[in-house]
């Protein structure tokens, strides 16, 4: 059924805006300063800070192989939290492990709440024009490669590796342990995989991925989700969070930023379904789907890095 969320503080791109916003068919249908000339069922949103459905990575997910754990886990660590999509990342050490690991997580994935896809975490040895090849074929949207020196990217078939991203173009992104590796190697890493990549036209990232925090537009989009996902725009899928409004003060304080460790959504919908509303959380279990179908860079412009 259609309905209006009249004169909500929106969040995007740091900056807050009050909108209203037509849901419809499972898809935001309108998103104007005012729509006072429909007829449908209208919610007061002047009391919330509106964001999108959060998209989540998770390194861990193998540690909640009971039920028990894996019921806590999404609903403390996801659905508290506004995620309404979660991509765990598989540790892949070879090549030939790949695809019983897919299926391994697939399983573990069968009762999952929230849509969700793939990622993969191998060493540097591991990163070859098979293993893309091998990640096209299970839908996987992005690759990690743990990297402890710079001198180890000299040993990567990098020319092999562009040839097979111009068929799949699926990020590669560093994973440098900060415990292991200097502040000074750390910076010889990132400076020399920007230069690889960046010649060898490999969509990556070298900003530092966290878990239990938003992806970040630009990384959602190299991925594939956004704007379907991670977005409040005309067209996307209904997930969003409502925030109480004591949130927009916090934002303007902190310079357009939100502390997503001190701020918990009030409400969060995914998939048009009410899964939070304060203190209440409802795991649905098997709601979630894997989103086979997303193309990793499918949106993306001539920015690589």
């Amino acid at each position: 059924m259609p309905y209006i969320i009249n004169e909500v503080d929106l969040y995007r791109k740091n900056k807050i805006k009050k909108v209203s916003v037509l849901v419809n068919n499972g898809r935001f249908d309108q998103i104007n300063n005012s729509l006072s000339n429909y007829q449908f069922v209208q919610m007061n949103g002047k009391d919330y800070v509106m964001t999108p459905g959060h998209v989540f990575f998770d390194f861990i997910l193998t540690s909640k192989d009971s039920f028990p754990a894996f019921k806590t886990f999404f609903l403390e660590s996801i659905i508290n939290k506004g995620c309404t999509t979660v991509i765990p990342i598989i540790p892949v050490n070879r090549l030939r492990d790949l695809g019983q690991q897919f299926k391994k997580y697939r399983h573990l994935m069968i009762n999952a709440p929230v849509d969700f896809c793939f990622g993969i975490k191998i060493s540097y040895q591991t990163l070859t024009e098979q293993l893309i090849y091998k990640c096209h074929h299970q839908k996987c949207k992005v690759i990690f490669v743990n990297v402890n020196h710079s001198k180890q990217l000299d040993t990567i078939p990098w020319g092999f590796i562009q040839h097979a991203t111009s068929f799949y173009t699926i990020p590669i992104i560093p994973l440098l342990d900060d415990t292991s590796i200097s502040s000074m190697e750390k910076r010889k890493i990132q400076t020399k995989w920007k230069k690889i990549t960046k010649a060898h036209r490999i969509v990556t990232s070298i900003r530092k991925i966290e878990e239990g925090v938003p992806i970040r537009e630009d990384l959602l989009m190299k991925l594939g989700l956004n704007p379907i996902r991670g977005d409040v725009r005309v067209g996307a899928n209904v997930d969003y969070n409502l925030y109480s409004s004591e949130t927009k003060k916090a934002i303007v304080e902190q310079n357009g930023e939100l502390n997503y460790d001190k701020h918990i959504p009030l409400i969060t919908v995914h998939n048009g379904r009410v899964i939070k509303a304060g203190k209440e959380k409802f795991l649905f279990v098997g709601s979630g789907r894997e989103l086979r179908e997303v193309v990793p860079s499918r949106f993306k412009n001539n920015n690589y890095i």
